[in-house]
């Protein structure tokens, strides 16, 4: 389980040649909001913004307290965590959402 949550939050783009330098296009978590070469890719916000995963075991097994593990928020797992400001999205809502928020 650990392994797959890893797998879903997944961007280490500058080191995986199957992302060829794009946070978007070749990620398993893409975030826009990184460097990208292709301009196309910088003026939308979006990407990956949650992961959910659960298994039989979780499910069927008596005893287990959770039948699932979520996690809301773009990957900081290989990357700096998200911040509006400073950024090109910075001219967009985000009313009650953090300016920057990093998972600990």
């Amino acid at each position: 389980m650990d392994d797959a949550k890893r797998i879903m939050r997944y961007n280490d783009y500058l080191h995986d040649p199957i992302s060829k330098g794009n946070p978007i296009g070749g990620a398993v978590a893409a975030r826009a909001d990184l460097p990208c070469s292709d301009p196309k890719y910088t003026e939308h916000a979006f990407g990956a913004v949650d992961a959910k995963l659960t298994s039989h075991s979780l499910m069927t097994s008596p005893g287990h307290t959770h039948t699932h593990f979520a996690v809301c928020g773009p990957t900081t797992d290989q990357q700096p965590a998200f911040q509006w400001s400073g950024t090109s999205f910075d001219s967009i809502s985000h009313v009650g959402v953090p300016d920057r928020h990093h998972l600990e």
